[in-house]
């Protein structure tokens, strides 16, 4: 991406941070996706209606799968703070780079089911309560508190954890994945975000 050079570098983070694994170097390993999660995404990719979406996840998982079993990972509050400190400090160095101070790194934190206050549809009840991946939303609040900390080294942090606080219709369609609305929302928070910067560039 850098030998694009692009004078905005948007991060856009969250779970997957927080369920990522880490060696004891403290560098996160790969993260391959499973058979099923590679199929998952081709259903999301081309049909992105979200009960749809949600049902073959549970059917496949459960019938081709076999994983109808299969116990969530436990991840205790001390790997997760280990985390959220390492991924804020990289962030931070990474903006303090020489070859990064020409350009604009927003870091944003992600909205997850159960942040903010939006009111769960029936259906996000259900995928709160019955996911089957290790739920890690009460830890998000770790990595908006880190925000303050990336600022000081970046251009800017974002903080969308609550951007659905108004919608109680049906936004996620799992834990963390959004439908056609959800992403509509996103995208004019995004831009609302980044627009000072973007017009500031442009008066440069």
């Amino acid at each position: 991406m850098l030998e694009l050079e692009p004078d905005m570098i948007f991060v856009y983070d969250g779970g997957n941070d927080l369920l990522n694994k880490i060696n004891e170097e403290e560098i996160l390993e790969e993260s391959w996706p499973t058979e099923f999660e590679k199929f998952s995404k081709n259903l999301r990719n081309y049909y992105k209606t979200t009960h749809l979406i949600e049902f073959s996840d549970r059917v496949i998982q459960k019938n081709i799968f076999n994983d109808q079993n299969k116990k969530l990972e436990y991840i205790s509050k001390d790997k997760i703070e280990r985390k959220v400190a390492i991924w804020s400090e990289r962030w931070s160095n990474f903006c303090e780079r020489k070859d990064m101070s020409e350009k604009d790194i927003i870091v944003a934190v992600q909205p997850y089911l159960g942040t903010g206050e939006k009111k769960f549809s029936d259906w996000e009840k259900i995928a709160k309560k019955s996911n089957m991946k290790t739920d890690v939303g009460k830890y998000f609040p770790l990595l908006v508190e880190h925000l303050k900390k990336i600022e000081k080294k970046c251009t800017k942090t974002l903080n969308l954890t609550n951007s659905f606080d108004s919608n109680s219709e049906t936004i996620f369609y799992d834990l963390i994945h959004v439908g056609d609305k959800g992403n509509e929302i996103m995208a004019d928070k995004i831009y609302e975000g980044i627009l000072p910067i973007l017009e500031s560039r442009l008066n440069r």
